[in-house]
């Protein structure tokens, strides 16, 4: 008997035994949805109106018996009955139709009873199976012209479903999370999100299901993408009880512990509410400083369930965590084997079963998207939330990171960067509790590493049982990834054999698996098997040059591009040009491919949905990448490099204002694609000399680069960035560089940039000596924003090497530049160096009038970081003033806004400058943890001058809580630090505090040398010389006349990098 089957939840496709059905027309697909769906027979003149309401009732009646004849000559005449003026749906025909049957299991909770609102088993199964059927909206994409009435039942129908399938969602997550099956919970409520990312309360019970599954990381991450969706959809900002949990999650009040949480159930219906004496302020269990016993890791999500493999998982964990010797395992095997997903459950299971072997977690390091072995570093560090600030080398600073942490890597992909491998070796050197699980095409070849051949799932033998094929892991992922195509797919007697022979034909490669699975919906599996098989024997004979471990995989590709129609291919093709993940307006403005067309390579599991995002398996990408011919390639990469260079341009107007978090926000989503297009755009520079359009791009490129990387403190990616492009423009071939020159612009912001990444890098005399070769091409060339951007750098790096006779001159031009320009923005820049410079000479009302001044501009266009510099600066000029209480003020004020904009950096200033006001206060404990908060901030950042600046400052409260041995720790270390990255003005901060230590410990000789050194100093803070002066007043009564004198003569006679070095001595001394 035949069978019709009509899938109407996503974009709408039919079956006909099992086969699929092409509609040549919309109107048609149209016409069979409504009189299925309706269930009741329809009058052919409401028929032609609802389709044809553009014509009269005859020519539609006629255009309705054309499209029905064309229907039923498609499908066949068994399924409608068709009389002079009714159609509708005959009532015994074998018809099959999704929406009917997500509705009947969605509804089937409402027949039993469940105590407590738990659901029973059954109804569990039965909401799961609904929620697989709902693949997408009702007709998704199923629009027709001119058709109101019919597009206003569609959309009727599908805001229906859409309910539904929410309310089941929410009903299995609330059973869920009762039961604690917490990442079940979120797998659905994520999904329950994609359908709408705007859902408030869905938001929330992510929070809510993510804290409770100890991950508050992601708990508060949720909260940032609530906060981003709500304003960029629908310009509004959280309601108060989702304000309210995530304050809760933030300073861990919630859950107090998973029992009392359970119980609690905090829903959208019981929002958290916090009483009026629980205000938030800096404390030492505020979130910017890491639990010591929260679970570390940033392990993704897994959608789907883990098969097999036990015993592999078994194995790796006994081998990287039961012998010493071995801390380098890679696990090796061809693409698609499965590496990456046994990495990662191996990484989870150590997460859940063993929290103190690594107790500071577990990071994953994906390497698909890095292409050069120079960029392993950054992403090692990206992943572990390593920043690299100061003048050592990123590994160096990596490794420093690294030193005293108990983790394991998961490092994946590493096939194409062999050649770096040397860096691993170097890291477990350093770090001597590091574990590194590794996975590769390849081995390693190196002497520390262990390797663990991996192969594909073990398929059947095929003289098993059908209940003993049902327990084999090959054959239960191939049914799960079946059933997600066609949710009543089911292994039985009849097609058993032929699922056993796909299995055994892939050899178990899990991706061979899944992209098999894919092609239920359109083949039998015995069809499958027969194609498969036919694809080996040509890969056999006709490709003798591809490794015998990839002739599987490759032949699954080569299949499921063969079934693939030419339109198809050429999508799937074109969509490889992208680096990672892509959204659906860069696919149509890059590659020509529309969302339509996307969601059919989503049905086919060729193309993967993310939130607001979408992407292709890095293998599969690579090979559609290999079919593009040299023609579409070249204008694919220029459509490329062109789209992300004016992405960049749109968000130009961004910088230094509210927007700029979703700016930066946005660039480290697109990341790998704009580096991609970044490189591309140098590369054709290069090769074939600027253009007017090059031109246009690298202005889009560089001013909103430069900006991202300062906000990311990514300052040695920026540099070495930057120098790169400096150098390819400087020998590009017919290079535009007349001194109005677009190219020639690029060249010298480039420049002006590298000089302002060195200065956050300490390079202060490299960036001096920059940017003063710069201003006299500046001074003489049109572009005077670009002399104002070299003014307002150079200002700052002379102020911090001591030389302050020119800065105020450089920073008023630069001022006067940006305002002639109408540039009130970028002149803030300035104007704060100008506070800077009247607040280290004490002219304290001038320098709040400088910093008043910026903080009106940044409110009026919200710009929280800005606020945030300048109220701490602000806060500042009391303190110098001797005013504490209207200090902690500002402070306090400034926090908020740091917190804001989620900046660290000034987090931890605000800490520092907070410290100081409780040791004026005398609350030596409360400063003594400002402190040391702020410190655990600088040291996460690699941010050396105000590790050197903290260390210093939390010298005083050491001393006053008698701490010497722990105060002669920090400023061995901060002189050291001063030394290496030539911090002249930090160090003399150092010294002054040296000086009061030594005096305490009995070196009175010393500290008489040194105090005078520091009130002889030009650049020591007024803080510093009072204290140096009441010590030397003191030192004066308790020393021989002629010692003292002598003491004296050497502190003035000897240059600041000799001072430090004696100090360093005498710290040494007992």
């Amino acid at each position: 008997m035949s069978q019709l089957n009509l899938y109407l939840l996503g974009v709408p496709r039919i079956e006909l035994n099992n086969r699929p059905v092409a509609l040549s027309r919309r109107k048609l697909m149209a016409l069979l949805a409504y009189l299925l769906v309706s269930r009741q027979p329809q009058r052919r003149d409401t028929l032609a109106t609802l389709l044809w309401p553009e014509l009269g009732q005859m020519p539609a009646r006629a255009a309705l018996r054309r499209e029905l004849h064309t229907l039923t000559s498609t499908i066949g005449q068994d399924w409608l009955y068709i009389t002079r003026d009714e159609i509708g749906r005959k009532a015994t025909a074998p018809i099959w139709v999704d929406v009917e049957q997500f509705q009947q299991l969605a509804a089937h909770w409402h027949t039993h009873h469940h105590t407590d609102g738990i659901l029973c088993r059954q109804c569990i199964d039965a909401l799961t199976e609904a929620a697989a059927l709902y693949r997408d909206d009702f007709l998704t994409g199923l629009t027709l012209a001119g058709c109101s009435d019919f597009d206003e039942w569609r959309a009727f129908q599908a805001e229906r479903l859409r309910r539904t399938f929410a309310g089941l969602i929410d009903k299995l997550v609330q059973t869920h999370e009762q039961l604690g099956a917490y990442e079940t919970a979120i797998q659905l409520a994520r999904r329950r999100l994609a359908a709408d990312n705007t859902d408030e309360p869905i938001h929330r019970d992510l929070m809510r299901l993510y804290a409770l599954a100890g991950q508050p990381a992601a708990a508060l991450r949720q909260y940032e993408e609530c906060v981003h969706m709500l304003d960029a959809e629908l310009g509004i900002a959280p309601a108060d009880e989702t304000v309210a949990l995530y304050t809760a999650i933030r300073t861990r009040r919630f859950p107090g512990n998973v029992t009392e949480a359970k119980n609690a159930r905090l829903t959208s219906d019981h929002p958290v509410t916090l009483s009026s004496d629980q205000p938030v302020t800096p404390s030492p269990s505020d979130p910017i400083l890491p639990s010591p016993a929260a679970k570390r890791h940033n392990l993704p999500v897994q959608g789907t369930p883990f098969f097999g493999r036990q015993d592999e998982v078994d194995a790796i964990r006994q081998l990287l965590m039961g012998r010493a010797e071995c801390r380098l395992l890679t696990l090796i095997g061809p693409g698609g084997i499965g590496k990456t997903r046994l990495s990662l459950q191996v990484a989870q299971t150590q997460i859940e079963d063993d929290q103190t072997r690594l107790a500071d977690g577990v990071y994953f390091v994906p390497l698909a998207a890095v292409v050069d072995k120079a960029d392993l570093v950054g992403a090692i560090a990206n992943a572990v939330s390593c920043v690299f600030h100061g003048r050592d080398e990123p590994q160096t600073q990596l490794e420093h990171f690294l030193r005293p942490k108990k983790l394991l890597l998961v490092v994946d992909n590493f096939e194409h960067l062999l050649d770096g491998a040397q860096l691993l070796p170097a890291l477990l050197k350093s770090a001597p509790e590091l574990l590194l699980l590794v996975t590769s095409r390849e081995a390693l070849e190196l002497p520390e590493e262990w390797l663990y051949p991996l192969g594909g799932l073990t398929p059947p033998s095929g003289v098993e049982t059908l209940a003993e094929f049902n327990t084999n892991a090959a054959v239960q992922l191939f049914v799960q990834r079946a059933r997600q195509v066609d949710a009543r797919f089911a292994l039985s007697a009849q097609n058993a054999t032929h699922v056993v022979r796909i299995c055994q034909l892939v050899d178990g490669m899990p991706l061979g698996l899944e992209l098999a699975a894919a092609w239920v919906g359109t083949l039998n599996v015995d069809e499958i098997a027969d194609e498969i098989a036919s694809n080996i024997d040509i890969l056999a004979s006709d490709l003798r040059n591809i490794p015998e471990r990839h002739r599987s995989l490759r032949a699954v590709f080569e299949q499921t591009w063969a079934r693939l129609t030419a339109g198809e291919q050429r999508m799937l093709r074109r969509l490889a040009i992208f680096r990672g993940a892509f959204t659906r307006e860069a696919a149509q403005q890059v590659a020509g491919v529309s969302l339509l067309d996307i969601s059919s390579l989503v049905d086919k599991s060729l193309c993967h949905r993310y939130t607001g995002r979408f992407g292709i398996h890095e293998l599969l990408r690579q090979f559609a990448f290999e079919h593009l011919d040299e023609d579409e390639k070249s204008a694919l990469f220029a459509q490329h490099s062109r789209y992300f260079g004016e992405l960049l341009a749109s968000h130009q107007p961004s910088i230094m204002t509210a927007a700029e978090g979703a700016m930066v926000r946005t660039i480290a989503d697109e990341f790998d694609n704009i580096l991609a297009g970044w490189r591309y755009l140098l590369n054709t520079i290069q090769q074939k000399g600027a253009t007017e359009e090059s031109d246009r791009l690298l202005g889009g490129y560089v001013p909103v680069l430069a900006a991202y990387f300062d906000r990311r403190s990514l300052f040695w990616e920026g540099r070495r960035l930057f120098e790169a492009a400096i150098s390819i423009l400087n020998e590009a071939p017919s290079k535009r560089t007349a001194e109005n020159g677009a190219t020639y612009e690029a060249l010298l912001q480039l420049q002006i940039e590298r000089a302002g990444m060195g200065m956050h890098l300490g390079r202060y005399q490299e960036a001096k000596e920059i940017l003063l070769a710069l201003l006299p091409v500046l001074r003489t060339g049109t572009n005077r924003r670009q002399l104002a951007d070299a003014l307002t750098y150079l200002g700052p790096a002379q102020m911090r090497l001591g030389e302050y006779v020119e800065v105020e001159r450089y920073l008023e031009e630069a001022v006067h530049i940006y305002e002639q320009l109408g540039l009130r923005l970028a002149s803030t820049w300035p104007v704060i160096n100008l506070g800077l410079v009247k607040s280290l000479r004490e002219q304290f009302d001038e320098a709040r009038a400088y910093y008043q001044k910026a903080v009106e501009i940044y409110e009026e266009v919200g710009y929280a970081t800005g606020l945030a510099r300048c109220l701490s600066n602000i806060g500042s000029t009391y303190v110098g003033a001797v005013n504490v209480n209207q200090a902690v003020g500002y402070y306090e004020r400034a926090y908020e806004y740091a917190k804001e904009s989620n900046n660290r950096l000034w987090l931890g200033i605000i800490l520092n400058n907070l410290a100081e006001c409780a040791y004026k206060r005398g609350a030596y404990h409360e400063s003594k943890e400002q402190y040391a908060k702020s410190l655990v901030l600088f040291r996460e950042l690699n941010e050396m001058r105000w590790v050197t600046i903290s260390l210093a400052d939390a010298s005083f409260p050491l001393i006053a809580l008698d701490d010497l041995e722990t105060v002669a720790g920090n400023l061995r270390e901060s002189l050291q630090v001063a030394q290496q990255y030539q911090l002249v003005a930090e160090g003399v901060q150092a010294l002054a505090a040296t000086a009061l230590l030594l005096h305490r410990r009995g070196q009175l000789a010393p500290a008489v040398a040194v105090a005078t050194h520091v009130l002889a100093d030009a650049r020591s803070r007024s803080e510093a010389r009072n204290y140096c002066q009441k010590e030397l007043y003191t030192l004066a009564g308790e020393m021989p006349e002629a010692d003292y004198a002598a003491a004296q003569f050497r502190g003035n006679s000897t240059p600041f990098g000799l001072m430090v070095q004696s100090a360093l001595e005498s710290l040494e001394m007992e």
